[in-house]
């Protein structure tokens, strides 16, 4: 058994796979109660080894982000609800290392990611009770994001992985509007996101490789 599995193991180092996991996503933000919101990720890899423990698999992914927030704007307007959501086309390309057990191979990661965003929905609710959702807002949200990821996984027979990777975005999240002041929900998003802050969290994916 222990020369089949590790047969089958070696057979199956290099090729394609498919995964699906949970994003774990909040704002790094100042001056807002922020909760957690866990969403979906879904999309292909491919497994390449190199040398020594060295491996590259790129990964190409639909991700799912979003933080709900509560703040005070200023005198008369508060929010009790501010709820983010943006779903991107990502493309990471991750470098793992750890030693090949045979049957499992325990490994660290790191990676560099892009993404651009394909859709939004910005959910809004003021103590007055008045509730406005807006889906595809694009004047004052950027659509590219890039940043890092870093973390470990355990594959099993060269078939399945399993993974956790914390990410930190770099650049703004928001963008100044085009043709002056911004209307209400975008200068929600102002006040949230500016000054570089944008999504971080956590990824945990399985995947599955043919």
């Amino acid at each position: 058994m222990i020369f089949l599995c590790a047969g089958i193991a070696a057979f199956a180092q290099e090729g394609v796979g498919v995964f699906g996991g949970v994003t774990s996503s909040s704002a790094k933000l100042q001056d807002f109660n922020i909760d957690n919101v866990t969403q979906f990720r879904a999309g292909v890899a491919y497994k390449y080894p190199i040398a020594i423990g060295f491996a590259f698999q790129p990964e190409f992914s639909y991700s799912v982000k979003g933080t709900d927030l509560s703040y005070k704007l200023h005198e008369d307007l508060e929010l009790s609800l501010f709820n983010l959501h943006m779903g991107y086309l990502e493309a990471a390309f991750q470098l793992q290392w750890g030693p090949d057990l045979l049957i499992f191979r325990p490994y660290a990661l790191v990676e560099p990611f892009v993404g651009y965003s394909l859709n939004n929905r910005i959910e809004t609710k003021e103590v007055s009770g008045s509730k406005l959702t807006r889906t595809n807002v694009w004047d004052c949200i950027q659509r590219f994001e890039y940043g890092y990821a870093w973390g470990g996984g355990l594959e099993l027979l060269g078939r399945f992985q399993v993974s956790a990777k914390h990410y930190e975005n770099f650049g703004s999240l928001y963008k100044a509007p085009e043709g002056g002041k911004p209307a209400s929900v975008d200068e929600y998003v102002m006040s949230a996101f500016k000054d570089n802050k944008n999504f971080q969290g956590w990824v945990i994916s399985l995947t599955l490789f043919f």
